[in-house]
């Protein structure tokens, strides 16, 4: 902290000053490591854009002299280049150090950064200091400021040591990251229930392990496919996503025979839901013997063909899969869309139907290739007209609407239809008497039996309404209101199955 501790104290640094840790005392940090990665591969002294287009050979660039700039592909996780400075970020003084050994070379070197505003040292007000502050080694004649990271085997074995870094010297490829006094949010209880929600696919799946140790706490948890569930238990998590956890268990088990999968679209016409293109007698037939189970609340899988086309490009057919299920416990949709992994977080808003449990997964290289491009730099959803995606695709921004509003197309296939409307039906009961000259079927678009989609008793001015209407597990009570005498009226009530656009009443079929 030597070389740092000056311009951490200094004025308009972007540090909140009550945030500032005494560094002469015990320093708390955060470490994180990945294993059975490439490491920071590449020459330490590029400086230039790597010509070539795939990160491999050049991931010590992409890390360390690049921002908002990415060496990932189309078919990695990452896109915009700014997920790494998440890690100053994440530092009440705005600094991270990288300890890396290489899969190529097996060589390991250090190096470290701190991102703070533009800024003058308390001494010196007429130089200015710039944001970026490196660790490592400046002996470059030339360019004075150049930082390389260092090699030096006792000053990494230091480093190790300080921080309790679990990689090994030598053979044990990939990054090791150390951020010294994390925000107070970041903590071990927040680190685990973040990894449980938002990696439970690739973790349930086999393909992630995360381990959490918190030596403060005495806190040593492994989180696997096995230890998964007990977690949620010992966490008081169970009734978040127990169910969900078993859906996305039960996907994982399932064999290809046992999904429906529906026709290819024609090649020629963009992603849309036009439903003569993805059944046939043998699909609806498929469909109806579901029917039964998913009212029970069984689940559910379907494979969805969607029509891609990249600009001027030839369009092509990609897959993806949904699973659900219907539980009338829920208060809202449990919708999850996973593209590669990765839970796009803020997607499963989008669902409409709130008695469904769904999981989406996107794992076709080129549907992935189109999603990761829409996504913002969080990974929270998927933006139609950002930078990275605009003008890349005909059209695709359909296939963005086409797979966000596959649960509700789903669900409307998978759900009995009513055997007819019953309009006398407890006329007695409900009813609500409309303004003279206010007719129900007032809007032109109406078909003949139409109801309003949301009508409005009118309230007269100083009463009360006559009735208390509530939600219920499942549905809603409709009662009269203790606190209003001597109502001799009636109510009227419509109700309709709930549709992705529109007006369910006016919809109906």
């Amino acid at each position: 902290f030597k070389g740092i501790k000056p311009h951490i104290h200094s004025a308009d640094n972007g540090i909140i000053k009550s945030d500032i840790p005494s560094i002469s005392e015990r320093t708390q940090y955060l470490v994180i490591e990945d294993f059975q990665t490439y490491g920071l591969d590449g020459s330490i002294t590029e400086s230039d854009i790597p010509q070539n287009s795939t990160p491999i050979g050049h991931n010590f660039f992409w890390f360390w002299r690049n921002v908002g700039r990415t060496g990932k592909t189309n078919f990695e996780l990452g896109k915009w280049g700014l997920g790494k400075t998440v890690f100053p970020a994440s530092s009440n003084i705005n600094t991270v150090w990288g300890l890396t050994n290489r899969f190529d070379d097996d060589r390991n070197y250090l190096m470290g950064l701190s991102v703070l505003k533009t800024h003058h040292l308390n001494n010196e007000k007429q130089i200015k200091r710039y944001p970026y502050g490196y660790y490592g080694l400046f002996t470059d004649k030339e360019f004075e400021f150049f930082v390389t990271p260092t090699d030096e085997e006792a000053a990494i074995e230091n480093f190790r040591e300080a921080f309790n870094i679990k990689r090994e010297k030598s053979k044990s490829s990939g990054l090791s990251v150390v951020i010294p006094f994390p925000r107070k949010e970041i903590t071990s209880d927040a680190i685990i229930r973040s990894v449980l929600k938002q990696y439970f696919y690739p973790i349930i799946s086999g393909s992630l392990i995360v381990e959490v140790a918190d030596d403060d706490k005495n806190i040593s948890k492994q989180i696997n496919e096995h230890t998964i569930f007990e977690l949620l238990e010992e966490m008081n998590l169970a009734s978040d996503y127990k169910k969900l956890f078993k859906l996305c268990l039960w996907s994982l088990q399932l064999p290809e025979t046992d999904y429906i999968t529906l026709k290819k679209p024609p090649l020629e016409n963009p992603a849309r839901w036009q439903m003569d293109w993805f059944l046939n007698d043998e699909i609806i037939n498929l469909i109806k013997a579901k029917m039964d189970l998913f009212e029970e609340g069984k689940p559910v899988a379907f494979k969805i063909p969607v029509r891609t086309r990249e600009a001027d490009g030839t369009p092509q057919i990609c897959f993806f899969k949904v699973f659900l299920e219907k539980d009338e416990l829920l208060r809202e949709a449990d919708a999850h869309f996973v593209r590669d992994g990765i839970t796009i977080t803020g997607e499963g808003k989008r669902v409409g139907n709130k008695f469904v449990r769904a999981i989406i997964v996107i794992e076709d290289k080129d549907l992935v290739k189109l999603l990761g491009l829409a996504e913002n730099p969080a990974h929270t959803e998927w933006q139609k007209n950002s930078s990275h995606f605009r003008g890349k695709y005909d059209e695709g921004d359909k296939v963005i609407n086409f797979i966000e509003h596959s649960v509700d197309k789903l669900c409307g296939l998978l759900m009995k239809p009513a055997e007819g409307i019953d309009r006398e039906m407890m006329r007695d009961v409900f009813y609500i008497e409309l303004p003279d000259g206010e007719d129900e079927s007032d809007d032109p678009d109406d078909e003949p039996g139409d109801e309003p989609e949301k009508p409005t008793p009118p309230r007269p001015e100083g009463k009360k309404l006559p009735f208390v209407l509530e939600q219920e597990v499942g549905g809603f009570r409709l009662k009269k209101n203790p606190a209003v005498d001597g109502f001799t009226g009636s109510i009227k009530v419509a109700t309709a199955y709930m549709v992705v656009k529109g007006s369910p009443l006016k919809r109906y079929s």
